[in-house]
């Protein structure tokens, strides 16, 4: 029975043994995929730091070389700015330089067209004088139908002749007296006195 009992002992004993040789080797298996997976797990981690590590150096140099373009750009648009500062002065300085609207040297040409203005309607009043002094033709004059003196008339129209023909010949000796001082004067005046 001590014996037996032993042999149930052992049986037993192997048993739970055999067991428990199980389990650990099931456990040391198990053990073994995990520290495996944590190495593999740890691989890809070092793999995906090594990947973020080389971007983030290529972003830094992009970066870099953003920062250093947007130096020259705002170098680039200092220069521009100077440029145009200076474009801005010379035309400025080149518009005062050129305006010469207010030049006293342009009077002259007012002076000139104001003459010839003159010219021309002392030209258009002797010619009218002329044709009225040469005409051959008897000229009627209408006047009311009331009681006039012909010789009064007549009296009347030569004074009045004779105070155009006057005021004619003193503007003729003030238009030549003008032109005469004005070319003494060297101010440049018609090339030729009015008639």
């Amino acid at each position: 029975a001590f014996a037996q009992e032993m042999a149930t002992l052992k049986q037993n004993s192997t048993g739970t043994i055999l067991r428990q040789k199980k389990d650990y080797d099931m456990r040391l298996l198990q053990q073994r995929n995990e520290i495996q997976a944590t190495v593999e797990g740890n691989a890809n981690m070092e793999a995906n730091i090594r990947k973020l590590r080389g971007q983030n150096l290529q972003l830094r140099k992009k970066a870099s070389d953003m920062q250093e373009l947007n130096e020259q750009m705002q170098e680039h648009l200092r220069l521009l700015q100077a440029n145009i500062t200076i474009a801005q002065e010379f035309t400025a300085d080149a518009l005062n330089a050129t305006d010469d609207s207010q030049a006293s040297e342009l009077d002259v040409l007012s002076d000139l067209a104001k003459e010839a203005a003159a010219r021309k309607e002392m030209e258009t009043y002797r010619s009218r004088i002329e044709e009225i002094a040469t005409a051959r033709k008897t000229v009627l004059l209408q006047v009311p139908s009331v009681r006039f003196n012909p010789d009064e008339l007549v009296g009347d129209l030569n004074s009045n002749m004779l105070d155009l023909v006057r005021a004619t010949k003193e503007t003729m000796d003030s238009l030549r007296k003008d032109f005469e001082d004005q070319f003494s004067a060297g101010g440049g005046g018609p090339t030729t006195p009015p008639d």
